[in-house]
């Protein structure tokens, strides 16, 4: 649907939006006191252009987005800051929220932080259209089903009525996209859109971005995801440390970097990359001083990647005996809707040294088949066994003795994290198997965990020791992860389930952090269950595949012969969704 039946007009009048969306940013710079997030950003924006944003966490791409948006709370300043003939220096804030939704669009990347979780989605849309525009209630209530049809949400007379916690991701990024889409902004801002979602729905929201730009729209994307910039951007701006390192149009900027820093960036993506090829240069794991990446972000090193590590084989792993094993899981959810079947039938295993991927679409069953695997959720049918013995179902008491033997990494380190404890408390209780007392003595020192314990493990990970005291809200998301490995390696486990473990990290982190797996896996000979939407990771770091849909796993075997040959229909669509 292009012109709808509400109207650019209609939805414009009373509001300033339907402008064209011509952006100019001359030498922006942006303060949080002595700190310069910003230092000297210039590019342009013309309507019908996408510019993209990379760069680092830390560079700078989100401080300076959210200054078109008078949302840094930070001092701004510029030669030019310009939306078309307006400028949007020294605005009031009454004037921003004029320009916020009907000249200004913004799509966040946490849909479910985002949304309203108490109000149907169908009510945030319609909040920018009441505030914003002369619509009669009738009219609104027309145009929300109809900016939600043109972002492809099925069935949206239905769907406007539910709220976020009832949606899939990829529907809930739908949902933010109409939003932002509500009154026909001229200029257009994604921030991360696609983080998180599996490839099928990363290609429609690409998609939905890019028809966005082709009907006239200015869009600003920001995001740490070089393959979904290579599809959707014209042009490209490389941030560092707050500052411009290069630009221009995206086959030259990604194709063949001028500057060391584009080029590392480019040299840590793992598409094309061999199994144990590295993807960063500089070696972490098997003890050290923590000197090495994890201690910062220099990725000038990056661009000497691409020697391989032992990682293990195939033909290796294949005759050993699984450390993991599950057969016929089964789990089903009775609701007041209807039973769902999560899981069907699902059959797999993984061996010492072996990296095991779990891929498929959001909803295909990975997350709760990753719990059935760690005794989180019991079974329906079928039996998971670990290291040769029953686990589950099995009560919880006869498990727990075997516990340490069974690791996990999630997606969100900082939510997995009390927030109230230091590293050192985190890894302490970890070490003496959640039996850390609440009070006397320092974390470090109680029930057997002692202050060299945490330092030898923060060393293995890559970190500085100095890290042990601080909070996991001061690190950055590298460094969150680094400590969620660590946590992970206290018990010394035999097998660690990692659900999508580098998924919010920006591509040199996520480098280093997949090169830190695999040498824990060859120094410790780790068996990995790595679940991920991220199929060019997926293809680099594991040595089999099984691929879910509806619960189902429609296929399994060696990683290369999946992706080079896939056999099921849903397989080959997935990949080429991800462009694999």
């Amino acid at each position: 649907m292009s012109g709808g039946t509400i109207g650019v007009a209609a939805v414009a009048e009373g509001a300033a939006g339907a402008s064209p969306g011509s952006l100019v940013v001359d030498d922006l710079s942006v303060s949080f006191g002595s700190v310069r997030a910003v230092d000297g950003v210039s590019f342009t924006l013309a309507p019908g252009e996408c510019v993209a944003l990379v760069g680092e966490s830390g560079s700078g791409k989100s401080v300076t987005a959210r200054a078109l948006l008078g949302l840094t709370g930070g001092a701004v300043s510029a030669a030019a800051l310009r939306l078309d003939d307006r400028s949007l220096l020294d605005l009031t804030e009454r004037e921003w929220r004029r320009l916020r939704g009907p000249r200004i669009g913004l799509v966040l990347q946490d849909a479910l932080v985002s949304l309203d979780p108490l109000r149907p989605v169908g009510r945030e849309i319609d909040d920018a259209l009441r505030l914003h525009s002369r619509l009669t209630a009738a009219q609104r209530r027309a145009r929300v089903l109809e900016v939600l049809d043109e972002v492809g949400m099925p069935d949206p007379a239905s769907r406007r009525a539910q709220r976020s916690g009832e949606l899939s991701g990829g529907l809930r990024q739908r949902a933010l996209i109409a939003a932002a889409l509500a009154l026909r902004p001229g200029l257009v801002i994604a921030d991360e859109p696609t983080t998180a979602l599996d490839a099928q729905v990363q290609r429609q929201v690409v998609d939905r971005l890019a028809a966005l730009r082709d009907e006239g729209t200015a869009v600003l994307a920001i995001s740490h995801d070089l393959a979904a910039v290579r599809r959707l951007a014209d042009r490209v701006v490389v941030l560092r440390n707050g500052r411009v390192v290069e630009q221009g149009p995206v086959a030259s900027i990604l194709g063949s970097p001028a500057e060391p820093y584009t080029q590392a960036l480019v040299a840590a993506l793992p598409a094309g990359k061999p199994r144990g090829a590295r993807l960063s240069a500089a070696a972490v794991g098997g003890g050290g001083s923590g000197s090495g990446v994890g201690s910062g972000s220099d990725v000038g090193s990056l661009a000497d990647a691409g020697s391989v590590s032992d990682v293990g084989s195939v033909a290796d792993v294949g005759t050993r005996q699984p450390l993991l094993r599950a057969s016929g899981l089964g789990r089903t959810f009775r609701g007041r809707a209807g039973d769902l079947t999560a899981v069907a039938d699902v059959s797999l295993e993984v061996s010492a040294g072996e990296t095991l991927g779990l891929v498929g679409a959001s909803g295909s069953g990975k997350t709760t088949t990753a719990r059935l695997l760690l005794g989180l959720d019991s079974p329906d049918t079928g039996i998971v066994e670990l290291l040769g013995e029953p686990w589950n179902p099995l009560p919880e008491r006869e498990r727990r003795d075997r516990r340490p033997t069974l690791g996990a990494i999630y997606q969100d380190a900082l939510s997995s994290f009390d927030p109230r404890w230091t590293v050192a408390r985190l890894l302490a209780d970890a070490l003496s198997f959640g039996r850390v007392t609440r009070t006397g003595g320092r974390a470090s020192e109680r029930r057997g965990a002692s202050a060299d314990d945490v330092a030898r493990l923060l060393d293995e990970v890559g970190l500085p020791r100095s890290v042990a005291e601080r909070s996991p809200a001061t690190l950055s998301g590298g460094q969150r992860q680094r400590v969620a490995i660590a946590r992970a390696l206290a018990p010394s486990p035999r097998v660690i389930v990692c659900d999508e473990p580098v998924s919010s990290l920006d591509v040199t982190v996520q480098a280093q952090v997949l090169d830190l797996l695999d040498d824990l896996q060859r120094d410790r000979g780790l068996a990995y269950v790595f679940i991920s939407h991220d199929l060019d990771v997926v293809r680099h770091q594991c040595d089999r595949v099984a691929v879910m849909s509806g619960g189902r796993i429609v296929e399994q075997g060696a990683t290369e012969a999946v992706f080079g040959s896939p056999q099921h229909a849903y397989t080959r669509a997935l990949l080429t969704a991800a462009g694999a």
